[in-house]
């Protein structure tokens, strides 16, 4: 989509291999240039020892690469986010039921500690990673051993706080299916923004993109 108001000068068109309305949201927010091209990549579980930071930056290099490979000589964003309990790494629910147990991890008071029942709320981690595939220089019939794209991919962790929930108010946000396509089987944006009491780095990353960080790696 084109978008004649830009904000950030300077900044050349792209792909976004995404089919998240949020992300199409916020990167139109500030007037980009960019069309949807959704990856269709696999995404394996994490791999044993991975970190939420991994994980999440490797699953965004794979969907960069798989776009790339239908849409040669191209500039390609493509961003995965993940929602991390401890060592626990959260993806989105397979299910309503698959929801409610995330958000009782999550935010539950049931399985709260002394500790949180005191302070009233829970810590959890949101993590996006991120790649730009740059794969323009290959379309202008770059040299002999030239690489067939440059990429660079980065994470960004937000923390997050809840407050702790009774069972029967996740029940009901539970049945509004706002969950169920959302990292962590919430949308902070959204019907779920009562019960996050703060958070601590990006808001635009808990919705499902670091804006300033993608930005910035655009126009650097």
């Amino acid at each position: 989509m084109t978008h004649p108001e830009a904000i950030v000068e300077g900044a050349p068109s792209f792909i976004l291999a995404s089919a998240s309305p949020r992300r199409n949201e916020l990167l139109a927010s500030v007037g980009l240039d960019f069309t949807v091209i959704p990856s269709t990549a696999e995404e394996p579980p994490p791999l044993a020892g991975e970190t939420p930071e991994e994980y999440a930056t490797r699953m965004a290099v794979l969907k960069a690469r798989e776009v790339a490979a239908r849409s040669p000589g191209r500039l390609i964003l493509a961003a995965d986010t993940v929602v991390a309990l401890g060592n626990a790494i959260l993806g989105k629910p397979a299910d309503m039921a698959h929801a409610l147990r995330m958000l009782e991890g999550l935010c539950g008071k049931k399985h709260a500690t002394a500790e949180e029942r005191v302070a009233g709320v829970r810590r959890h981690a949101v993590t996006t990673g991120c790649c730009w595939l740059d794969g323009r220089a290959t379309a202008k019939g770059g040299g002999a051993g030239e690489p067939a794209a440059q990429e660079q991919s980065f994470a960004v962790t937000t923390q997050v706080l809840m407050s702790l929930m009774d069972t029967a108010v996740l029940e009901r946000y539970v049945a509004t299916r706002e969950a169920m396509d959302k990292a962590g089987g919430y949308a902070i944006q959204g019907k779920a923004g009562f019960m996050v009491r703060a958070i601590d780095g990006s808001y635009s990353n808990v919705v499902g993109l670091p804006l300033a960080e993608v930005v910035e790696a655009l126009v650097d």
